[in-house]
């Protein structure tokens, strides 16, 4: 702060005195200051190396902001004190989700363009998955408080499967990909494509005891005490994912592992996603919850195609002695060799454990229709390697959140003097409408006791003030813009932070699990480890390679790769960047990705200065950005409006806010709510081929992804 004391004071004194604070500062060397002042709080982002722009670190700042809210709620300032946590841990967190978004940013496609991207399976393991999930919260209902709203089944970064309750309010798309984020960020993906391409999970028997390595894929095992000659191919079954034996799962033997040559693979495979962050390794003694795939021929020979998994697959030598790690009420018996990765994920913040599968429970606040922070507990376990189940619980007292955020934007504008000129009737109606707010929040905490009782008669106490009260209805009836008097803005600050210490309090404080609800959940994901153990290497392929842009070449010659989403939705349909090079080469994959990132960001630039529709060229390519409108039957829709750019829109997306909604209000201003449709599609194309046909390209593209959705289709106009 003595280093930045300079630019952060004068950066007040303009917010204070001109309402007009400096928005960023470049110096000559080009190192990049922007700022962002938010209530009480001033972010400052800072990039000295020339690779973050300023617009990008304005994104970084709005996304940092949105994202403290959806772990706090409105109660932002709760960063800064130590209250339930310490601070330092509190800031480590949120630096390192930071840093999780900006990997997920440059590295996956649904969060460069802000938008779900959903696994496409087969229709078994599509309705496999939705039967589990509804199985789950068949069992949620049978408990005594029915508080569970949604289940999901993530595959890393995509969503598998979702199934909501019928009383629940929408999940918001925004908010799937906060919950992605922090499932990202605790359960870092361990599968990756490279290594199931190249390596198998073996166990080998020996009279010492069962040896775990990893081998090449295509090698064999055969027992030592078999006979070398003998020729097995001829009785060796195989089998598919639906016809593979089960009658001796892994979770029922207790192997014994050589842990040191399993730590040093383990090393091996993953020091490049490991150089630039911690990690800790959670030791358990619990078998493996995968299926034993093998050969039903000679009992001495059998092929292994399971990946090693950390949850089972290391085990120290001193494991007996394990110690009882407890938060937020979740117990189990695991020892942890912990550095300070996972001791940043504790209580409230991050709660990680192991019980057969690991254990998470956050509390988020989510964006629904009655409420733009509803407080929700977040239960995450891991099914199997790369696949999450994720379980959003109601929080306790969540009726006093509603009326607790509608107060606080009252008190906030009238803080800020934002208000008309109002008449003694409607002044009355105002403090009328908050009475009946700050009611029902009491109403809702009749039983409550401690310290949260005592702040609910405070915040009573400051209300039911007389002299504040005609102090307050006295202000209402002046002309709009008059200065809030001294006292009176005294008195709203100090009932508007009663009411963030009370909503600290019921939401934000150190709280217990619901043991039921954990046990059901657990219960469901080990049920679900089973059902999906025969399909965890085709999930984990799909989920790295789930569309091939192969199937497109044919029908669209020299398209190299396209991004389409639809806006009502927010989904995003878009091939997967894997492509194999010979050794030596440069790797095509990371050069068209620099490519597609690059051009894209230029693209959604393009569109927030009001352009809809752009084809451009860049040394041997065109890239291209349209973006159209369309009724609820698939007609293309002319604008009633022009799109003209102004301060007032967020960046493009949905993270920070709906773009998208704002756009599509403006464009049709007199349009019903829901009845306008917009879509969005990135291509790329080589430059050999004309501007004439990726603009027909788009048309029967955009077609095409149409009927694969079920959609009838209008042929569209590009603007």
């Amino acid at each position: 702060m003595q280093l930045f004391s300079p630019l952060v004071l004068s950066n007040w004194g303009l917010i204070e005195q001109t309402k007009n604070p400096c928005s960023s500062v470049t110096c000559e060397n080009g190192f990049v200051f922007v700022f962002r002042q938010v209530d009480e709080l001033l972010f400052i982002a800072i990039c000295g190396d020339g690779t973050e722009t300023e617009e990008f670190l304005h994104r970084k700042l709005q996304i940092f902001y949105r994202l403290i809210g959806f772990l706090f709620g409105p109660v932002t300032d709760e960063i800064g004190h130590s209250r339930f946590k310490d601070k330092t841990e509190r800031w480590n967190f949120l630096r390192r989700l930071l840093d999780t978004w900006d990997k997920l940013y440059n590295e996956e496609q649904s969060f460069l363009v802000e938008a779900l991207e959903r696994l496409l399976v087969n229709q078994l393991v599509n309705e496999k998955c939705i039967t589990l999930l509804e199985g789950m919260m068949a069992e949620m209902k049978k408990l005594p408080e029915n508080l569970a709203k949604h289940a999901l089944l993530l595959v890393n970064c995509k969503l598998l499967a979702l199934y909501s309750d019928e009383n629940a309010s929408e999940l918001q798309p925004a908010d799937i990909l906060y919950i992605i984020l922090l499932v990202q960020d605790i359960f870092p993906p361990e599968v990756h494509l490279e290594d199931m391409l190249s390596y198998s999970y073996c166990q080998t028997s020996h009279p010492s005891g069962r040896t775990s390595s990893c081998i090449p894929s295509t090698a064999r095992l055969v027992n030592p005490r078999s006979d070398p000659e003998s020729d097995l191919d001829e009785e060796t079954d195989y089998h598919s994912a639906q016809t593979t034996p089960r009658t001796t799962p892994l979770r029922s033997r207790t192997p014994v592992y050589n842990t040191d040559e399993v730590d040093e693979l383990h090393r091996a495979d993953h020091s490049a996603s490991e150089t630039s962050r911690s990690s800790s390794s959670i030791l358990n003694t619990a078998g493996s919850s995968y299926p034993d795939v093998s050969a039903q021929g000679d009992a001495n020979e059998a092929f292994f195609t399971a990946m090693p998994d950390d949850s089972s697959g290391r085990v120290s030598a001193d494991s007996q002695s394990s110690r009882s790690h407890s938060s937020q009420g979740t117990h189990s018996n695991v020892e942890i060799s912990s550095t300070s990765r996972d001791n940043l994920t504790s209580s409230t913040l991050a709660t990680r454990t192991t019980l057969k599968q690991d254990y998470w429970c956050q509390m988020t606040f989510l964006r629904t229709t009655a409420c733009p922070f509803s407080p929700h507990q977040l239960h995450c376990t891991r099914v199997l390697p790369g696949v999450m189940l994720v379980t959003v619980v109601e929080a306790n007292r969540n009726t006093a959140a509603t009326p607790l955020c509608q107060v606080f934007v009252i008190i906030k504008d009238l803080l800020s003097a934002r208000k008309d000129k109002l008449s003694h009737q409607q002044g009355l109606h105002l403090y009328d409408v908050m009475n009946s707010l700050l009611s029902k929040v009491m109403s809702a905490l009749k039983k409550v006791r401690g310290d949260v009782k005592r702040i609910v008669s405070d915040v009573r106490k400051r209300w039911e003030n007389e002299t504040f009260k005609r102090s307050l209805l006295h202000y209402l009836e002046e002309v709009a813009g008059a200065e809030l008097p001294t006292g009176l803005e005294t008195a709203l600050l100090g009932l508007h932070k009663k009411l963030k210490e009370l909503f600290s309090y019921l939401y934000l404080s150190p709280q217990d699990v619901n043991v039921k609800v954990q046990r059901v959940i657990v219960s469901m994901s080990e049920q679900m480890s089973q059902e999906l153990g025969d399909y965890r290497m085709y999930l984990s392929v799909k989920a790295q390679r789930n569309i091939p842009m192969t199937s497109y070449l044919n029908e669209f010659p020299g398209l190299i790769h396209f991004m389409y989403t639809d806006r009502q939705l927010h989904q995003l349909t878009a091939p997967s960047f894997n492509i194999t090079c010979e050794e030596g080469r440069k790797d095509a994959t990371q050069y068209l990705k620099e490519k597609v990132w690059r051009m894209s960001e230029l693209l959604k630039h393009k569109l927030s200065e009001g352009y809809t529709s752009v084809i451009l060229r860049d040394g041997d390519y065109y890239y291209s950005h349209f973006l159209w409108f369309e009724d609820n039957v698939g007609n293309p829709l002319s604008v009633q409006q022009p799109f003209k750019p102004s301060s007032d829109f967020p960046p493009s997306g949905i993270l920070i806010d709906s773009f998208y909604r704002q756009l599509i209000r403006h464009c049709f201003p007199n349009a019903i709510q829901d009845s306008v449709h917009c879509y969005e599609l990135f291509m790329m194309h080589i430059g050999l081929v004309h501007p004439q046909f990726i603009a027909a390209h788009c048309r029967q593209l955009a077609k095409n992804l149409w009927e694969m959705s079920g959609k009838a289709f209008t042929p569209i106009s590009l603007l």
